[in-house]
Order: C-alpha cells, then sequence, then structure tokens
C-alpha cells in the first residue's frame, strides 16, 4: 500500500470519527492536533537552526589584532613637553600582539598601524598609514595619526600636510588639530599653535591633551600662570596625568616657587618613575631652592 492511499484512508476515518463526536469536543480533537502539528513543526525548525551553528564565519583580513585589555583612546595626542618631555601615552607596549603582512583592506592596514603606534613603533606605524591611505585617500583618522607620528619622529612639515588633510576631510578631527597645535608650537609660532589647541577644546572641553598641549605652548611664551591654569584644568580630567604635573612643575620654576615646583615633580615620578625630565628639574629645582636659601 502506497503512502499516499495510507492518508487518505487516515483522512476519511478521521472525518468519520470527528462526525460522531459532539461539537465541543470536535474543536478539542482539532486543537490537539494543531498543537501537536505546530510541535513537530518546531522540532524540524530546530533540528535545521542547529545544523546552520556547525559553519563558522570566515575570516577576514590579513592583520591580526589581539588585546589583552581595553584599545587605547586615539582621540588626541599630547605634543612634546617642554624641556624635551616625553609624548604622553606613546611610548611602551600598549599589550597588542600584531601579525603583519603586506596584504589587506585600507581598515587592516590602519588598525595595524594604530597598534605599532600604541607600541612605540612610530615609523613602522608611519608605514602602515600610508598603505592604508593609499587604497583609502579619504579617511581623515588615518591622515591625522599618520600626521601625529610624523611629528613625535620630527617630521613637521609632513605632519602639518596630512594633518591639513585631515582636518578637510574632517574638521573636526581632534588628532590633527592637537597635532598642529604642537608642531606649529616647535616651530615657534605659538599663535597658530594656540588657535588649533583652542579649537581641539572648543570641540571637546574634557580633551585633556589639548589642555597640556596649551600649557606647553605658555610655558615656552613665560607665561606660568596661564600654563599653571591649563595644567590643574587637565589634572581634573586625570588626576594621574605625570606629564601635566611635570608642567606645573616647570611652570612653578618659572615664578620661583620651588616648594610647588619640586612638589609636583615628585608627583610626576611618583606617577610614572620612569619619567627622566621630571628626575633632571627635580634636581634643578633642589639646587635653586638652596641658591634662594
Amino acid at each position: 500500500m502506497t503512502m499516499g492511499k495510507v492518508g487518505r484512508l487516515i483522512r476519511c476515518w478521521l472525518t468519520r470519527a470527528l462526525r460522531q463526536l459532539p461539537a465541543n469536543k470536535v474543536v478539542i480533537v482539532l486543537l490537539v492536533l494543531l498543537v501537536f502539528g505546530s510541535a513537530l513543526l518546531l522540532v524540524k525548525l530546530f533540528g535545521e537552526l542547529n545544523s546552520w551553528a556547525h559553519f563558522e564565519a570566515p575570516l577576514h583580513g590579513d592583520v591580526v589584532i589581539q588585546e589583552q585589555d581595553k584599545a587605547v583612546h586615539h582621540e588626541s595626542v599630547a605634543g612634546p613637553q617642554s624641556m624635551g618631555n616625553p609624548l604622553p601615552g606613546t611610548a611602551g607596549s600598549t599589550g597588542h600582539a600584531v601579525s603583519l603582512t603586506d596584504s589587506g583592506s585600507a581598515g587592516d592596514f590602519f588598525v595595524a598601524g594604530i597598534a605599532l603606534e600604541d607600541s612605540g613603533k612610530l615609523n613602522e606605524a608611519i608605514e602602515y598609514f600610508k598603505k592604508s591611505l593609499l587604497l583609502n585617500p579619504g579617511n581623515a583618522d588615518a591622515h591625522g595619526h599618520l600626521g601625529a607620528a610624523d611629528a613625535q619622529t620630527g617630521r613637521l612639515d609632513d605632519a602639518i600636510v596630512h594633518c591639513k588633510q585631515a582636518l578637510k576631510l574632517n574638521p573636526r578631527c581632534l588628532e590633527a588639530l592637537n597635532t598642529l597645535g604642537v608642531v606649529f608650537g616647535e616651530k615657534g609660532q605659538p599663535d597658530e599653535a594656540l588657535k588649533h589647541l583652542n579649537e581641539a577644546l572648543r570641540i571637546n572641553p574634557k580633551n585633556e591633551n589639548a589642555h597640556l598641549n596649551i600649557g606647553n605652548v605658555f610655558i615656552v611664551l613665560k607665561k606660568p600662570e596661564e600654563a599653571i591654569y591649563h595644567c590643574k584644568e587637565a589634572l581634573k580630567l586625570n588626576p594621574r596625568f605625570a606629564e601635566a604635573h611635570l608642567d606645573m612643575g616647570v611652570a612653578f620654576t618659572q615664578k620661583g616657587e620651588m616648594d610647588s615646583a619640586i612638589d609636583h615633580f615628585k608627583q610626576a615620578l611618583n606617577i610614572n618613575p620612569a619619567l627622566s625630565d621630571a628626575k633632571a628639574n627635580l634636581d634643578r629645582a633642589r639646587l635653586l631652592q638652596q641658591e634662594q636659601k
């Protein structure tokens, strides 16, 4: 007997059985059959979904980034401090393990450049930012980071070119604004430096690096009161900002207030014992303090 004949026999039997039942019981039987059919459908669907779950999504790109902790936020870059201080937030490793190849997308190269920048490998980072821009010249962030890396390696004119291009693409690019502020400060153009740094603060008043960089400009201009104000603002946003304490110490040294200067140099070293400029300035402040006595 074929499956079709079996099906017809079952339908006939079911029809006769339902006709012999009271109306209320017919409804109950139909509901039971509906529930049973729905259950069979769900079981089948679950089985199909379970089989799909065994497929893995393909890997995308050739650059692999393994992060041991949260990624560093790249909104802004603090510039070189007065008296030879290092760039905050750029030296040392951030825990990124990077596998690099010569092939990949613009995004792959950009992410690789960020990881290299974070680990202090600035020349390699520059090459990857350039590769990214060859594939996507309209990436404002890539121009901004390339400009920042150029500035940190002494390529000031290149930094200006890339940061200005970043601002053409995105006038609110804080990376580019901060870097231009640093570069123009280094080139002895304080008005131009302050214009860009104040714009960075206008866009984001909580930009601690912009406050620090403005403080640096005022230190170069021998305006310690203004420098102290902006360093204090930076410390309100980040109480463990060692470079802000360092610049506070330099500003108080300019004012001849050695006790305050020494206190801030000590705080900078407590936060970052490797901050060599803080140690050098602390020794100098102590000598000046002795001379005052």
